[in-house]
């Protein structure tokens, strides 16, 4: 059955029984029927060109930014980002091999002027601002910082400077690059090697 307005017609075809196929066109307008396969001209047409939608499908599923949401705002924000990555990754005519690496890189460049942004705001918990440094490459200790041998160590107890202030824990130990208190559970041992 065929539906037909100005700009655009509808057709509406029962290839097997129990399945209905709907298409809109605004390419087609009259009832035409492909003869070598005996299926309406609409329905050929897509079958011949479909190849790029799911081409695009298949390159958003294999790396995507979607994450579960109910909000459906979020969701078609995230399929915008997919498809507007796989459409860079193919004009910037990186190699198939790289293309993770081609994500992290734009994830990355993403992400970076809001993480400066954010990086300069003097209320932000030292935790998560410490954690922004290390991304950003601003927090890397340098000669005269390195990291000594010697465990610097507190007569008194004081409150880890990385902790949130609701676990309160208390400390002896310092930080040999920074001389903060750190407890033990915030403080990564490493080996002379990794120093």
């Amino acid at each position: 059955m065929y539906g037909f307005t100005k700009e655009l017609t509808l057709l509406s075809y029962v290839p097997k029984k129990k399945k209905t196929v709907q298409m809109i066109s605004s390419m087609h307008h009259e009832e035409s029927i492909d003869s070598t396969k005996s299926i309406p001209e609409i329905i050929s047409f897509y079958n011949a060109t479909k190849g790029g939608v799911d081409s695009l499908d298949e390159k958003c599923a294999k790396y995507t930014c979607a994450r579960r949401s109910r909000r459906w705002p979020l969701v078609i924000f995230f399929r915008i980002l997919d498809v507007a990555a796989a459409n860079t990754f193919i004009i910037s005519n990186y190699n198939s091999s790289k293309r993770m690496e081609f994500m992290k890189d734009l994830g990355r460049r993403l992400v970076t002027p809001q993480l400066e942004r954010r990086y300069a705001i003097p209320q932000l918990s030292h935790e998560l601002k410490s954690l922004m440094g290390r991304i950003l490459g601003k927090d890397k200790p340098t000669g005269s910082n390195q990291q000594s041998t010697e465990i610097l160590k507190f007569e008194t107890l004081k409150n880890c400077y990385m902790c949130f202030k609701q676990k309160r824990r208390r400390t002896h130990y310092g930080c040999t690059v920074c001389g903060q208190p750190v407890c033990l559970q915030c403080s990564k041992p490493t080996c002379n090697n990794c120093r």
